[in-house]
């Protein structure tokens, strides 16, 4: 499945059994005739225990969740990924790569579009960090500042926007009301 800028996705119309439920055919074996173009990618034909009278209804396949799961766990591990997806989609059944979170900040389009920044941080180093989806020319980073430390802008609020005096932000922190690490650590 290709797809191009500007273009939606069309997954075909699910071909449904007589439960109503989709009907699907995950087996991995050869095509019967490997020359048509028209069935090429699809499936050859059900598994056998996918036709298990127990899985008919929707109650049914809830019941025997772990059973599929293992079924179909087997399955997977036999397919290429690429093919799997293509397979699935042809038969109908919504299907997409699953990624591990952490490793999206290595994504080719990802790290194009910058939308992951780097800053350095006193306790944790440099890590990626998600930013907003867009950018405007006018500015160069979204994350200007590290997140902050606890505790690391106490004086500074406390004082410079509150106007309190240094005596009292040195009683506030003799009393535990503001700190740097918390309480019991």
């Amino acid at each position: 499945m290709s797809i191009r800028p500007g273009r939606s996705i069309r997954r075909p119309t699910p071909k449904r059994g007589s439960s109503g439920a989709p009907s699907a055919r995950l087996d991995s074996a050869p095509d019967a005739d490997q020359g048509s173009s028209r069935d090429r990618g699809r499936p050859a034909r059900t598994p056998a225990w996918a036709g298990a009278p127990a899985l008919a209804t929707t109650a049914g396949r809830r019941a025997a969740h772990d059973t599929l799961d293992t079924h179909l766990r087997a399955w997977a591990a036999t397919q290429d990924l690429d093919s799997a997806l293509e397979r699935l989609l042809a038969a109908g059944i919504p299907a997409a790569a699953v990624t591990d979170p952490r490793a999206s900040s290595r994504h080719p389009q990802m790290a194009a579009r910058g939308f992951y920044e780097s800053p350095a941080h006193a306790a944790v180093g440099t890590h990626p960090i998600p930013t907003l989806p867009f950018r405007y020319a006018s500015v160069a980073h979204w994350i200007r500042t590290p997140a902050p430390r606890l505790g690391e802008h106490n004086h500074a609020i406390l004082h410079e926007l509150l106007g309190l005096d240094d005596a009292t932000i040195a009683q506030f922190a003799a009393d535990g009301i503001i700190g740097e690490r918390p309480k019991g650590v």
